[in-house]
C-alpha cells in the first residue's frame, strides 16, 4: 500500500495515518494468531520476534525473486 493510499484510508476512517497503520497492524497480528499454529501460546515478545524474523525472511525472498 502506498503512502497516498494509507492517507486516503485514514481520512475515510477518521483517523491519522499513524492511527490507521497501528489499527491495521493490530488486526493483522490478531489474525496471525487465528490462522497459524506457529503463533499460539507465545507471549508478546516472542510473538513480535517471530513476526520480525518471518517478515525479514519474506522480504529477502521477494528481493531475490526480483
Amino acid at each position: 500500500m502506498s503512502e497516498d493510499e494509507v492517507r486516503q484510508q485514514a481520512r475515510k476512517a477518521g483517523m491519522t495515518p499513524r492511527e490507521y497503520c497501528l489499527r491495521e497492524i493490530s488486526e493483522w497480528k490478531e489474525m496471525l494468531h487465528t490462522v497459524s499454529d506457529d503463533y499460539g501460546g507465545l507471549d508478546d515478545d516472542e510473538f513480535d520476534e517471530l513476526v520480525e524474523k518471518e517478515i525479514d525472511s519474506f522480504r529477502a525472498e521477494q528481493e531475490s525473486e526480483d
